[in-house]
């Protein structure tokens, strides 16, 4: 027998329930996300989806916890708890990497190369 997928909107399963819509893996996702240096809290638990092609501004004041996101973000810091996915996948991932890019705010490299 021959299996084909339920149309959207029609019931896939025993019980006759609808069909639970599955969204798309979002481009940036937090879950309780939360960064701790020793006694100092650096970001409070933070949950956000960021959708493909949606823009967004991060505002806040010095120490608010924006760049620390970001760098989270990037795979550059781990956080104390909770998660971040890039297009579903941990950003430390090759599959996250291939779609980021990060740019520090200082230079990076060293003066004499």
């Amino acid at each position: 027998m021959t299996r084909h997928p339920t149309p959207p909107g029609r019931r896939n399963n025993e019980s006759g329930a609808p069909a639970t819509p599955q969204l798309p893996p979002a481009a940036i996702e937090a879950t309780a996300l939360e960064k701790d240096y020793g006694d100092a809290p650096a970001l409070h638990p933070l949950t956000l989806r960021i959708e493909h092609g949606q823009t967004v501004a991060l505002l806040g004041h010095n120490g608010s916890g924006k760049t620390t996101f970001i760098r989270m973000s990037a795979g550059l810091l781990d956080p104390t708890d909770g998660s971040v996915t890039i297009d579903g996948h941990a950003p430390s991932s090759i599959a996250a990497r291939t779609l980021t890019s990060y740019l520090a705010d200082t230079p990076v490299f060293y003066d004499d190369l």
